[in-house]
């Protein structure tokens, strides 16, 4: 964790701030209507140029968790919503701890990591892709990049 961080001293105008961009559900999640990650879909801020996920942030403000530990904030296994920063649905644990969360939700939602939906779907190597897992549906929407890229490559040339 960079040192800057280490100077937020002052909880009460972190809690304002996290108030102040908080709308709270019927499930008590307290989505954060700041700027979110476009890929992981978790709130985001800055301070002193330095980005900070918003739940880490939270348990931090709310709790004694420390924003230089060495563990990683997660969500409670009921809370589904990645841009929920309610401290009484985070916990710090470990990254083995985070992975194992993630394979018990995508199983209980039905969905893969990507947030495609497992039924009717499967995974395969995508070979143009570093040869890596994808469920079918991301490697229909790899191809079609793919061949857009290639289209406009050839296009140029």
């Amino acid at each position: 964790m960079p040192k800057s961080l280490f100077h937020i001293k002052n909880k009460q105008s972190i809690i304002g701030f996290l108030e102040s961009r908080r709308e709270i559900t019927k499930d008590n999640c307290w989505l954060y209507t700041g700027y979110k990650d476009k890929y992981s879909g978790y709130g985001l801020t800055s301070f002193r140029k330095i980005q900070i996920l918003i739940h880490r942030l939270s348990l931090y403000a709310y709790t004694e968790f420390e924003l230089d530990s060495p563990f990683e904030v997660l969500h409670s296994l009921n809370c589904l919503n990645k841009s929920c920063f309610n401290p009484d649905h985070l916990r710090s644990g470990t990254t083995q701890d985070n992975m194992m969360d993630k394979k018990i939700k995508d199983r209980a939602n039905g969905l893969f990591h990507c947030g495609h939906p497992r039924e009717g779907n499967t995974r395969i190597k995508h070979a143009r892709d570093g040869d890596r897992d994808v469920c079918i549906m991301c490697a229909r929407e790899l191809d079609r990049f793919y061949y857009d890229r290639d289209k406009l490559k050839k296009q140029n040339q």
